[in-house]
């Protein structure tokens, strides 16, 4: 950050609550450089972080870098025509980088450097952004991911765009869909400026467990139909369909982590939600496996999910474990290639 090519940016570092050295190094860049504002929270999470961030900030655009991720000398140089033309939203393309070193882009097929106005947000970005249909063209990769965007600080200021802080993962979209119902244009830059580390020593918050989140996603997709009802129609199988799947994947998370009994009575609660009743009442065009879930739902069998997570939960650790068994035994093979010609080749001297 400190050597991006375009120089006459602020550096806001938050230091979430750490118990070891980093307070104290963001400190020492602040004294280095005046570009710099250090600021000290307990551990309240990213999106408490980013909050402190954005009220710190002084900058025309705000854009932010997760911890571990890097980012490309010319990001911001890069984006400054769109800058200058004052457009509302820059989003710009991503890479992953894994363990072994190995990057790879993660650029949507939509048409590059053009901007689009507020009726492509209205019919294309915001739809994706609710669930009710899926445009595989700008939600591939998901465009909720916040930190592949540049956005106007007085819009956010203006509308009051915060992340949700009881959120400690999957806190993203809901300030990227308010943001983005919020501005009037936005477009979308040709080349990946950002890495997002996905390394298997990383403790990622998005594979943690928390409790509430099922009960926060609810909350959630109940507000946007009371919110955006009148604008769209949530009437669709995609939007039942994924929503299905997400309160299904939450609900596996809390098998997987809590005790029978424990678990059974959040089930419970779950199953009692207006929300998920209604989504057990849709009728999909198409059989599907979520029919399976849906007369779990239906028939409130508590048991009969919490017996169906478990197996799905020992199906997946299997996979998983020949899927390490697989991969050791190529590795042992690449071993086997190399060393033992070399060692017939030292033999022979």
């Amino acid at each position: 950050m400190l050597n991006q090519t375009y120089k006459d940016i602020e550096i806001i570092l938050v230091d979430d609550g750490s118990k070891d050295s980093s307070g104290y190094l963001c400190e020492q860049f602040a004294d280095l450089d005046k570009r710099v504002k250090t600021i000290r929270q307990a551990n309240k999470g990213a999106a408490a972080a980013r909050n402190n961030g954005i009220k710190a900030a002084q900058g025309k655009y705000i854009s932010f870098v997760d911890a571990g991720d890097y980012v490309e000398l010319n990001l911001y140089e890069s984006l400054m025509q769109y800058v200058e033309a004052g457009i509302d939203l820059i989003d710009f393309p991503f890479y992953t980088q894994n363990s072994q070193n190995e990057r790879f882009p993660c650029i949507s097929k939509i048409d590059k450097n053009i901007v689009y106005n507020r009726e492509f947000i209205d019919q294309e970005m915001m739809p994706c952004l609710l669930n009710i249909e899926d445009n595989p063209i700008i939600n591939n990769p998901p465009i909720c991911f916040s930190v592949k965007f540049l956005y106007k600080r007085d819009i956010i200021e203006n509308n009051c765009i915060l992340f949700d802080e009881r959120r400690k993962k999957w806190e993203d979209k809901g300030f990227v869909l308010k943001y983005v119902d919020s501005s009037d244009n936005i477009v979308f830059y040709d080349k990946p400026l950002y890495t997002y580390l996905c390394l298997d020593t990383v403790d990622h918050l998005s594979s943690s467990y928390f409790r509430n989140l099922v009960f926060l996603i609810i909350e959630q997709r109940e507000d946007y139909q009371k919110k955006y009802g009148s604008r769209y129609s949530f009437e669709t199988d995609y939007y039942y369909a994924n929503s299905i799947s997400i309160v299904m994947g939450r609900i596996e998370e809390i098998v997987e982590n809590e005790t029978e009994e424990d678990a059974k009575e959040l089930i419970k609660e779950i199953y009692s939600k207006r929300f998920v009743q209604k989504i057990a009442e849709w009728f999909f065009s198409d059989e599907n496996t979520t029919s399976q879930y849906q007369s779990l739902i239906k028939h409130n069998d508590i048991d009969g999910t919490y017996l169906l997570m478990k197996q799905q939960i020992e199906r997946k650790k299997t996979m998983s474990t020949q899927q390490s068994k697989s991969f050791i035994k190529r590795v042992k093979g690449r071993i086997k290639r190399v060393i033992r010609p070399l060692y017939y080749k030292i033999k022979a001297k």
